[in-house]
């Protein structure tokens, strides 16, 4: 990752902007928000920038010398960076893959078990995963479905809001084979698998 954010090109966009963080950062130590001195401590990276801001933003107190434009600043870097960082292909499959691995292999129980994962019974396997992120994950996983699945995902120009979520479902598409219901009365189903 510091290599990715060290290239020239980031480098130079963040030289740009090092004023503008600090003045933020001044600004949340002036209001007693952040501890520090003003004029002497080092400005805050862009995701406690957004968020604190983002939060004060939220509840309709932003302190005078920021504006609601200066949020969308912050955000825009914020984005800027984690789109450097996810949309690299080493980077997301070092991050990413380990859930990937997850869903897949619970998935994959399902298909395979089907109904004799269910002691036999006509009901098929019901399962449930629920996985808490930060909004950066949130955005890794909606970046990697891109790349996997060549599908466009991603809120262009935005941080996912808070309470996000990503919900995919499993389900078994009914074929003449299993009598049009989806659910296998053989050991041998030929009901396609997909995603949704």
């Amino acid at each position: 990752m510091r290599l990715l954010l060290n290239e020239p090109h980031v480098r130079n966009k963040e030289q740009q902007l090092l004023e503008f963080r600090r003045r933020a950062t001044d600004i949340l130590i002036s209001e007693n928000i952040l501890p520090g001195t003003v004029g002497n401590t080092e400005p805050l990276g862009w995701p406690w920038l957004f968020e604190i801001y983002h939060c004060l933003w939220n509840h309709g107190i932003l302190p005078n010398g920021i504006t609601a434009d200066d949020v969308r600043v912050m955000e825009m870097n914020l984005l800027r960076r984690w789109n450097i960082i996810y949309r690299d292909n080493t980077f997301r499959s070092m991050t990413m893959n380990h859930l990937h691995r997850q869903l897949s292999t619970a998935w994959h129980q399902a298909m395979n078990e089907g109904n004799a994962g269910n002691g036999g019974t006509d009901d098929p396997i019901t399962e449930i995963q629920v996985y808490s992120a930060h909004d950066s994950t949130v955005f890794g996983i909606l970046c990697d479905l891109e790349a996997r699945y060549s599908i466009d995902l991603s809120p262009k120009g935005y941080i996912p809001p808070y309470a996000s979520s990503i919900c995919l479902s499993l389900y078994q598409e009914a074929t003449a084979a299993d009598g049009g219901n989806g659910r296998s009365n053989s050991s041998s189903s030929s009901s396609q698998w997909s995603i949704r």
